[in-house]
């Protein structure tokens, strides 16, 4: 059963991959491979949830995804409208906000 659950954690994480690859090249047309960042930071989300908290994978994948997504999300909103204010950014400003948020968590993650 654990040989299971790991395939299928582990097929869902490369499935979300390429779609978040496909849709930055295909539909922005931005060459950016930051958004793999996002996929350590629910990984860790779901380690915690899974291995700290005790709790089975399946709902920790389920909680870490609207976690990490809602403050992510709310982040790279402050980060846009609250300090730049702008409302609409182009592909090019968008993509330096997310790229300093990844280099945060990345440093953070480093630094342990």
């Amino acid at each position: 059963m654990n040989i299971i659950i790991t395939g299928l954690i582990t097929g869902s994480m490369l499935v979300l991959l390429a779609i978040g690859f496909s849709l930055i090249f295909g539909v922005a047309r931005i060459v950016n491979i930051a958004h793999t960042a996002f996929y350590m930071v629910a990984g860790y989300c779901i380690y915690l949830l899974s291995v700290k908290l005790g709790l089975h994978p399946v709902p920790g994948m389920l909680i870490a995804v609207v976690v990490v997504t809602v403050f992510l999300g709310a982040i790279d909103i402050f980060l846009s409208v609250m300090i730049l204010g702008e409302e609409t950014l182009t592909p090019g400003r968008e993509k330096r906000i997310i790229d300093g948020i990844i280099q945060v968590f990345l440093h953070g993650a480093a630094t342990g």
